[in-house]
């Protein structure tokens, strides 16, 4: 029987499996908290591995080492295990922390700085996000509680005649955004929260800084926050419970540290996702549905925005120390320095001279 089969039929009864790397990122999903790994080669290095461990999700109880063919020397890849066992600490989750978790010296945690703002301007969020990015050597966490205006923000590389109903989105006036990230097209208002992580690569030095890398461990960070609805898990670029995206993301590298924003949809108005146009590059599994039929709320799974967040702030102490910051403080140690801002608003003319307007 394969492994992977038995995994899944043996997880309600046994506390302790044998998994393989590609079986790693299931057991999250799945409630198993305890697994007995076996490291080949190529497992260490797989991402998805260093982020399971990452997450703290699992524990890993031992470490079997295997050698299978590949262009590394034995040497080497016993070399890499043993590194490997030095940065965890067996036993069980709850009472053990995890070296690859961050930075961590005598059980320390790395600091993350949190900014918890309110139905703050998505523009003036993107312009100081950027700055955090670019300027700033700490990691950051920032939340906001809904946004005012309503607005439409675009992927630095969107083209609004194929995204939007411009005709439409001119009439009402709404404004449209062009953040310095990639990723898809959102229209955000009171109904949307947002967190955005920024760090620099020695808080979690296990993971690579490559996109789908950080979408792994973002998925893994987020499995205890929504361990109670079903059907929740990392789908291409969004996260779903089942086929129902609830958040959509984007990210932005530089050098040694990265940017990943979710916007989660706590709630939304049907008409004002008609500004939006069917993408030419949706996600395989949306299958051709339309907004309301792609898209589901938050707030028909957890009791309060509050309660979200409490839950979510949970998630990221597993793997920092969380001190909150005042925007007051912030834009002082920013300073007025001259910055540079990708984000910027597309002009009403601009729009106008879409060709399909």
């Amino acid at each position: 029987m394969p492994a992977s089969n038995e995994f899944l039929m043996r997880r309600g009864k046994e506390k302790s499996l044998v998994l393989t790397s590609e079986e790693m990122p299931a057991c999250a999903r799945h409630g198993v908290r305890s697994v007995i790994m076996c490291i080949r080669v190529r497992a260490v290095k797989c991402a998805l591995v260093r982020s399971v461990i990452a997450s703290g999700s699992v524990c890993v109880r031992q470490i079997r080492h295997q050698v299978i063919q590949s262009d590394f020397r034995p040497m080497r890849s016993r070399a890499v295990a043993g590194q490997l066992r030095e940065r965890l600490k067996i036993g069980e989750r709850r009472e053990h922390s995890f070296a690859m978790s961050g930075r961590v010296v005598n059980g320390a945690r790395p600091l993350m700085r949190v900014l918890k703002l309110s139905n703050f301007p998505i523009f003036q969020q993107l312009k100081l996000e950027e700055r955090l990015l670019r300027k700033s050597s700490d990691n950051w966490c920032l939340v906001n509680d809904g946004t005012s205006p309503p607005s439409i923000v675009m992927g630095i590389s969107g083209k609004a005649e194929k995204l939007l109903e411009v005709e439409k989105v001119v009439k009402d006036g709404v404004p449209v955004i062009k953040r310095f990230s990639g990723g898809g097209t959102v229209i955000v208002d009171e109904g949307t929260l947002f967190i955005t992580l920024i760090c620099c690569r020695s808080a979690l030095p296990g993971l690579e800084l490559y996109p789908r890398e950080i979408m792994s461990w973002t998925e893994l960070l987020y499995v205890p926050v929504f361990e109670n609805v079903p059907g929740f898990k990392l789908r291409e670029h969004d996260y779903v419970f089942n086929d129902r995206k609830f958040g959509g993301n984007a990210q932005s590298i530089i050098k040694d540290r990265w940017l990943h924003h979710t916007s989660f949809l706590w709630d939304f108005r049907d008409s004002r996702m008609a500004y939006l146009k069917l993408p030419e590059r949706a996600p395989a599994y949306r299958e051709g549905r339309n907004h309301t039929d792609f898209i589901c709320r938050l707030r028909e799974h957890f009791p309060s925005r509050d309660t979200f967040m409490d839950a979510v702030q949970a998630g990221l102490e597993r793997h920092f120390f969380l001190r909150e910051e005042s925007l007051i403080g912030v834009e002082s140690e920013l300073g007025g320095e001259p910055h540079i801002s990708s984000t910027h608003f597309v002009s009403v003319d601009d729009l106008k001279l879409s060709p399909l307007l």
